[in-house]
């Protein structure tokens, strides 16, 4: 018992730390082309269609980056209990379907949940983070935004990796 413990709190760990490196690849990538896009194609306008579209190809591309870091290290380095006889195309296509469900509700966090809630809720201090200390102005709720979606997409995620695609070999009769 004492050593499953100690296999759950390092598979915790693991996945917590390769989970926030996961994370820095995704706002990379993504923060990577948003300010230069926006430089590149004199957007001034977050609500504008040209930035609907940057963001857009921004998201798409950070969560493929984010992805493919995130099934190959959790992979190699957090499940070690997993199925090693498993298919790794089809646990692939099983990571890939449960992260884009989780891209969907990130999006949805993102987008119309947290950064409107955040608004709604601390209009003063949002106001504040909207201050010109980045490279457009608005990057601030963005952040904020990011990193309370981001929670919630580590802990899903963790869950549909570790019950849905990395699982355990099934015990045969003569083990």
């Amino acid at each position: 018992m004492e050593n499953q413990v100690k296999k759950t709190g390092r598979e915790a760990i693991m996945y917590l730390v390769f989970g926030v490196l996961t994370t820095l690849v995704s706002w990379v990538v993504r923060f990577g082309i948003l300010w230069p896009g926006k430089a590149i194609f004199s957007i001034e306008d977050e609500l504008s269609v040209q930035y609907t579209v940057l963001f857009t190809v921004a998201s798409v591309i950070s969560w493929i980056c984010a992805v493919l870091f995130a099934f190959f290290t959790n992979r190699a380095f957090v499940f070690k209990d997993a199925d090693k006889k498993a298919n790794i195309w089809v646990q692939m296509a099983e990571f890939f379907g449960g992260r884009l469900a989780t891209f969907v509700l990130f999006e949805w966090l993102l987008n119309l949940g947290v950064v409107l809630a955040l608004g709604a809720v601390l209009p003063e201090q949002m106001e504040i983070l909207t201050l010109d200390i980045t490279p457009y102005r608005g990057a601030g709720i963005e952040l904020c935004a990011m990193g309370i979606a981001s929670v919630c997409n580590i802990v899903a995620n963790y869950i549909i990796g570790k019950f849905l695609v990395f699982k355990k070999a099934k015990k045969t009769e003569n083990e």
